[in-house]
């Protein structure tokens, strides 16, 4: 994921969100983020703003 922020939106202060995962999946996300050579915290972020741009096809 190389989402990037708009210089706007990345000087936009920031909010704090808790999510509960199954323990599969966040050693899944874990493991991603360190082969990516990412955080957890720029891969969340993009993964929603992937989400919230994505058109679903009717």
């Amino acid at each position: 994921m190389s989402e990037t922020l708009a210089p706007a939106v990345a000087a936009e202060p920031t909010r704090q969100l808790t999510a509960r995962i199954p323990e599969s999946l966040h050693k899944q996300v874990r493991q991603h983020v360190v082969d990516q050579d990412i955080s957890v915290q720029d891969f969340v972020r993009a993964a929603v703003i992937e989400a919230l741009n994505h058109k679903p096809t009717d």
